[in-house]
C-alpha cells in the first residue's frame, strides 16, 4: 500500500492499522516525520519525504515507491491540507490558497491516480484506489473554506470518473468523506470558530460525538480489500447520520 499524509491524524492510523494486518506499507510524509512506526520491521515500511507543493512530487512518490517492493496494490490518497481564505482577502493571498489547496489536495491525487491507473493497466492486474474527501464536499465549508470545499469536492468527481473509465480493468475506485474526527482537525476548528461553534457542531451529529480516526482507517482499509467491486465510485460516508446524499 502507498499511503500519502500517513504521519499524524487519520494516515497514521490506517498505516498504524495496515502494518497490524500484515500489509507492506511506504508511508509517505511532508513536514510531520512518521513516529508511530517504531515496532515494526523497516521490511514492512518505507517512509518517503515528499512535498506535494511540488508539481513533480507525486509521480517521483510513485516511481520510487514502486522501487521497494517492485509492485504497488492499493494506492490511499489521504494527505490533504485545509488553508483559510475568504473573498474579503486580497486577490493575491486569496489566489495563492486557492492553488496551493487545489495543487495538494486535488492535483497531487489526480497525478498519483494517473500513475496507478497506467501501471494497474500496464500490468494487467486489478488494483484499488481509495481517496479520502470530506463532508465538506457536499455540504460545502463556509465562506473561510470555499477552497477546501471546492478541491474535495474534485476528488469525488476524480474517483467516479475512474471507477467508470476502468471497472472494465479491474482498477476499483473509492471515496471515503469523513466529517470533523478527533485529530488536530478539532483543534484547528476550536480555535478559528470558538468552543461554541464546536460544539454546536457536536449537536448537529445524531449520534452526539465526533468520528474517531480508528473508524475512518477502519472503513478506508475496508474498500482497500478490493472486496466491494460492485460499489466501485462510490462515496462512503462518516458523518454520524448528519447528512445523507
Amino acid at each position: 500500500m502507498l499511503i500519502t499524509g500517513g504521519s499524524k491524524g487519520i494516515g497514521a492510523e490506517i498505516v498504524k492499522q495496515a502494518l497490524e494486518q500484515d500489509a507492506y506499507v511506504i508511508l509517505q510524509y511532508n513536514s510531520n516525520s512518521p513516529s508511530q512506526i517504531g515496532e515494526f520491521s523497516p521490511d514492512r515500511v518505507l517512509t518517503i519525504q515528499s512535498d506535494f507543493m511540488k508539481i513533480e512530487a507525486p509521480s517521483k512518490l510513485w516511481h520510487t515507491a514502486l522501487q521497494w517492493k517492485g509492485h504497488i496494490d492499493v494506492l490511499i490518497n489521504n494527505a490533504g491540507i485545509l488553508e483559510y481564505t475568504n473573498p474579503a482577502d486580497n486577490l493575491e493571498d486569496w489566489q495563492n490558497t486557492w492553488h496551493r489547496t487545489l495543487q495538494v489536495n486535488l492535483v497531487a491525487v489526480a497525478d498519483l491516480c494517473k500513475e496507478a491507473i497506467n501501471y494497474f493497466k500496464h500490468n494487467k492486474k486489478s488494483g484499488v484506489i481509495v481517496n479520502v474527501s470530506s463532508r465538506a464536499a457536499f455540504r460545502g465549508y463556509g465562506p473561510d473554506g470555499m477552497a477546501y470545499a471546492a478541491s474535495k469536492a474534485g476528488v469525488v468527481a476524480l474517483t467516479r470518473s475512474i471507477a467508470r473509465a476502468y471497472a472494465r480493468d479491474h482498477i476499483f475506485s473509492y471515496t471515503v468523506a469523513p466529517g470533523i474526527t478527533e485529530t488536530d482537525m478539532v483543534t484547528t476548528f476550536k480555535n478559528k470558530y470558538g468552543d461554541k461553534v464546536l460544539e454546536k457542531a457536536r449537536e448537529d451529529m445524531p449520534t452526539n460525538d465526533f468520528a474517531t480516526p480508528q473508524e475512518v482507517a477502519r472503513a478506508i482499509l475496508f474498500l482497500s480489500t478490493g472486496d466491494m467491486k460492485h460499489s466501485t465510485g462510490m462515496t462512503f460516508d462518516i458523518v454520524g447520520a448528519a447528512d445523507f446524499h
